[in-house]
C-alpha cells in the first residue's frame, strides 16, 4: 500500500452499536494506515475523544443532529410493525409471532422520542 494518506474513508456511526462494532475494533487502526479517516456520528463528546485515545486522530468529525420522533411518526411505524406480525404470522403458520405484540403494548405512551 502506497505510504501517502490519499484515499479518504467516512464512516457512519450512528448509535452504541457501530461504537462496538467499529470504533473499538481494530478496523480504524487498519484503516488509519493507509487512509484519511472521516466519521459521521451522533456521539457524545467522550466517545470520540476516547476512540482518538485508542486509534489515533480520525481527522474529521461531523455531529449527526439528534432525531425526534413525532407522535404521528411513531405511529406509523407501530402500525407497518402490526403489519408485519400480521403478514408472517399467517405466511408462516406460527401463532407464536403474535407474542411480538406484547413488546409494542409494553412500549412508552406515544409522544416524542429523541433518537441517538
Amino acid at each position: 500500500m502506497s505510504t501517502t494518506k490519499s484515499r479518504r474513508i467516512f464512516l457512519y456511526v450512528p448509535d452504541g452499536v457501530g461504537v462496538r462494532n467499529y470504533l473499538y475494533a481494530d478496523l480504524i487502526s487498519t484503516i488509519n494506515a493507509s487512509a484519511t479517516i472521516g466519521m459521521y456520528h451522533s456521539l457524545p463528546a467522550f466517545v470520540t475523544d476516547e476512540v482518538e485515545k485508542v486509534h489515533g486522530k480520525v481527522v474529521e468529525l461531523h455531529q449527526i443532529p439528534a432525531f425526534t420522533e413525532q407522535r404521528n411518526e411513531r405511529l406509523l411505524r407501530d402500525i407497518a410493525t402490526f403489519a408485519r406480525l400480521m403478514r408472517n404470522s399467517a405466511v408462516r403458520n406460527n401463532n407464536r409471532i403474535w407474542k411480538s405484540l406484547l413488546l409494542l403494548k409494553k412500549r412508552r405512551a406515544y409522544g416524542k422520542y429523541t433518537i441517538h
